[in-house]
């Protein structure tokens, strides 16, 4: 299947007021993009975006830990939570390390992960419209 996900980041970066050269993002994103589209291509456009989802819920309760001074697990075990038990493909092991990779590209530039990924959401949504796809879960802000 082929996959326009580059170019719908690339749009989905305009919602956040970036431009649509990646020239413009910040360093993170665009080592991040490659990452994301290991994601898309591994698990296709259904699966990627509930892994995705997934991430950004364990994102969330990272951060939530961390404003609270509680004892903080690291993302891999919190995406582990959200995503629960999955079946340990060769594609689902590389989408597994390829959202860790993200992480640690926006942790390292203190790049906002949850921009990043809901502009990974929004573009997997718009391909699945373009493709015609039935439709995905509603989309988590």
């Amino acid at each position: 299947m082929t996959h326009n996900f580059g170019f719908r980041l690339a749009h989905a970066m305009g919602h956040y007021g970036l431009s649509a050269d990646a020239d413009g993002w910040p360093a993170s994103v665009q080592h991040a993009a490659p990452f994301l589209a290991i994601v898309v291509s591994e698990l296709g456009l259904d699966e990627a975006g509930a892994w995705i989802d997934g991430a950004r819920r364990a994102y969330a309760r990272e951060n939530e830990a961390r404003l609270a001074r509680t004892y903080k697990f690291d993302f891999p075990h919190y995406l582990t939570l959200e995503l629960g038990d999955f079946e340990n493909t060769l594609e689902r092991v590389a989408a597994w390390e390829a959202l860790k990779a993200v992480h640690e590209l926006a942790r390292h530039e203190n790049t906002n992960l949850d921009m990043v990924l809901d502009c990974a959401r929004r573009a997997v949504t718009r391909e699945s419209a373009a493709n015609g796809t039935p439709a995905l879960s509603a989309q988590r802000s």
